[in-house]
């Protein structure tokens, strides 16, 4: 036999001891044979690779096995559904017995939780918490006072007022006074001299063309007196003959 079916021979279990000790010795002093041997070890690893590629199920395999293993699955789920459904009214029967007739709630207390008492509310004595009315303005004056920052047009009035509106014949809003304080006029002003004891004053800043319609026409004009807290009253503008220099 040559060294090169010896080769061939060495995985297939044909050699003899001896045979195969010859070729051990053989390979170790002939390196064309050594590269044979090579050669055939690569080739039989490529194989066995192939042989274990091609023994992995194929996707139709498996799905077949799926579709067989699939009804044994229901089944077991149906029987373990079944098991379940005729044991556990046993098993609550037993609990029930083990409980036994004391364990229940105590008949002579309610189970109910407590409900709240709600507290009665303090009544508020009439008229609490509401400013009262407070009288109406009953008549108003105007007067002028000039200055080196401006003139103004003043009112002096009896009563308690909020804020005022001068409305001409129409209706219509002339003028408007908001409540200003009275403490700018000094003692030498002519609306100090001209104020009487139970008279209030408010102001508002006009230009000359502005006091001069409302002088030449104040006679046809109304003043409305809003209220406080509400209500109006409607006068007439009386003049107060003060008219004072810068």
């Amino acid at each position: 036999m040559t060294h090169i079916e010896q080769l061939l021979a060495r995985d297939r279990a044909d050699l003899s001891h001896t045979e195969r000790r010859e070729l051990t010795a053989h390979l170790g002093v002939c390196g064309a044979c050594r590269s044979l041997a090579a050669d055939l070890d690569r080739s039989d690893a490529l194989l066995r690779e192939k042989e274990t590629l091609m023994s992995i199920p194929r996707f139709h395999e498996i799905s077949e096995r799926r579709r067989t293993a699939l009804p044994q699955l229901l089944a077991a789920g149906a029987a373990l559904i079944l098991i379940v459904l005729v044991l556990a009214p046993l098993f609550a029967a037993r609990n029930a017995n083990v409980a036994g007739p004391g364990s229940g709630p105590n008949p002579g207390v309610s189970s109910s939780s407590p409900t709240a008492t709600p507290r009665s509310e303090q009544t508020k004595p009439p008229g609490m918490g509401t400013q009262p009315q407070l009288p109406l303005v009953t008549s108003v004056r105007w007067a002028v006072d000039r200055r080196s920052t401006g003139t103004l047009l003043v009112l002096l009035y009896e009563g308690s007022a909020s804020s005022f509106r001068v409305v001409d014949g129409n209706g219509a809003t002339v003028l408007r006074f908001s409540i200003a304080g009275s403490g700018i006029f000094g003692p030498e002003t002519c609306v100090v001299r001209a104020r009487q004891p139970q008279e209030l004053t408010t102001w508002l800043t006009v230009d000359e063309a502005t006091l001069e319609a409302f002088m030449q026409r104040y006679r046809t004009y109304r003043v409305i007196a809003d209220g406080v807290p509400g209500g109006e009253a409607t006068l007439p503008l009386v003049d107060s003959g003060c008219r004072g220099a810068p």
